[in-house]
């Protein structure tokens, strides 16, 4: 039952980070465009397949951009915390990641940062390279970080909505001990400091946790976890002012964010055009109205993930924002394997996206002090630790167990073979010789199966091993090497 709730988790992780790429694709093409233009060219049901640029993709745009940017900030702190044992703030990562970004969309592939920047693996990806449409807030708020200023404007744009889904992902998969919710909400303020340009992060964020974890998967469910949301959000306590709770500190500014957002369920119960119900809704241009879009699509449409996203991109507004946030809800709620292929086939970056998503749902496997026993402990230390390298997964894996990674990076690749090799044998011996232990007074089996088990996990191997007189099982893994 428990591997079937963790395929689930992933299932529905893996959906949401695709579904908002998805929302995100399919609205570009159009974002720009009035709904009557959109009719005129793509027909009554508006624009319902892609767009393809130039590459044969469908083009990603600075949204899911962003979004990537701000997982990475999430994988980044968690392996800090758990490699150091010290972990800030998800938004303060982030801060350092957003401005990698920022130094994508000024710079070709290829050329070196500033001292100054923090460098994650996604640098490493050329198509990233690219200015799809970036927000001039946050282009003008990651150039004051840049320059060691504070960002001073009063945006309420979408620009941090639609980038802050990871957080939500993450902190309920791995039980992130924080107020989740608030991160997401200074991390939109890193770059839209106007309430109506944060807030709406925090109500997105505990929107998909709620699904996550109610595992909602139908109508009912999803409202549940949107009421819960706008009920949850104004009572959480803003440690940046003055420990205050955001209905204390922007009590108007809730109130309208609030009663969008009611506005917007209360819709999906109406006999009305979709197109028309948007309308009453705004345009998606600030961050609220983006919100509110994304959760009547979301809503009016939970068992079809094609007449969600469908209707949150054909409008007259900011239609790759409330396509990529509605695709972050309706993905989580039905997860990756209810998102047509036709939606996936072409898109571009799909191999990055669903690295990512996989990352947030496994988190960090190692530690300080952990054995490099395994090819997925390599690929994370090379991706957030030593080198922020980065291969599609299954290129990157057979990389590491022909060892060509380690000729390639500069590490002593007989060593690290050992210590992958090495273990695993060490390991399948140890499990054998224990099952086959007896105890010669009475003839029994010294060890259960159960007992051999419990001990080839944690930390009793790790006592079996200094019994052996190896301080580490890499000592071991040294040993066979030679």
């Amino acid at each position: 039952m428990r591997q079937e709730e963790d395929l689930k988790m992933r299932d529905r992780i893996l959906g949401s980070m695709v579904g908002g790429a998805v929302g995100d694709a399919l609205g570009y093409a159009v974002e720009f465009d009035d709904y009557a233009t959109i009719v005129r060219r793509y027909g009554k049901p508006g624009i319902t397949r892609y767009v393809l640029g130039p590459n044969g993709k469908a083009l990603i745009s600075d949204d899911t951009q962003m979004t990537l940017f701000t997982a990475a900030g999430c994988l980044l702190g968690l392996t800090r915390g758990c490699c150091r044992g010290i972990m800030g703030r998800l938004d303060s990562y982030c801060s350092h990641t957003y401005r990698d970004w920022y130094f994508t969309q000024l710079h070709r592939f290829g050329d070196k940062p500033a001292e100054g920047f923090f460098g994650t693996w996604l640098m490493g990806i050329p198509e990233l390279y690219s200015r799809r449409a970036p927000g001039n807030t946050c282009l003008s708020a990651l150039q004051a970080l840049s320059d060691g200023r504070k960002p001073q404007n009063n945006s309420c744009g979408c620009g941090g909505v639609m980038r802050v889904a990871p957080i939500g992902l993450i902190c309920e998969r791995l039980g992130y001990g924080g107020a989740a919710q608030h991160d997401a909400a200074m991390a939109a303020r890193l770059t839209h400091n106007h309430p109506l340009g944060f807030l709406p992060a925090a109500v997105l964020t505990l929107i998909l946790m709620n699904i996550l974890h109610d595992d909602a998967f139908d109508r009912a469910g999803l409202r549940k976890a949107i009421v819960e949301a706008i009920e949850a959000y104004p009572k959480t306590l803003s440690e940046d002012d003055g420990g205050k709770t955001y209905g204390e500190l922007w009590p108007e500014d809730v109130a309208k964010l609030s009663g969008l957002i009611r506005k917007a369920v209360s819709l999906t119960e109406e006999d009305v055009e979709d197109v028309d119900a948007i309308a009453q809704l705004g345009e998606g241009w600030t961050g609220h109205e983006a919100l509110a879009i994304a959760v009547y699509c979301a809503l009016k449409h939970a068992d079809n993930f094609e007449y969600a996203i469908v209707s949150a991109v054909n409008h007259s507004g900011d239609s790759d924002s409330t396509g990529a946030v509605c695709g972050n809800i309706i993905g989580a709620l039905l997860g990756r394997c209810l998102i047509p292929s036709y939606y996936t086939e072409k898109l571009e970056l799909l191999d990055v996206i669903e690295d990512m998503a996989n990352d947030l749902y496994t988190g960090c496997p190692i530690s300080e002090y952990c054995d490099m026993d395994s090819v997925d402990k390599w690929r994370w230390r090379f991706k957030y630790l030593d080198q922020l390298y980065w291969e599609p997964r299954e290129q990157m894996e057979a990389h590491i167990k022909d060892g060509s990674l380690f000729d390639k990076l500069g590490y002593d690749k007989k060593f690290c073979m050992a210590c992958i090799k090495g273990i695993e044998k060490f390991r399948r011996e140890l499990k054998q010789g224990l099952l086959e232990m007896t105890d010669e007074s009475t003839g029994k089996k010294t060890w259960t199966e159960k007992d051999v088990e419990s001990i080839m996990k944690g930390q009793t191997l790790n006592v079996l091993l200094n019994a052996l007189e190896f301080n580490t099982a890499q000592e071991y893994a040294e040993l066979l090497s030679l």
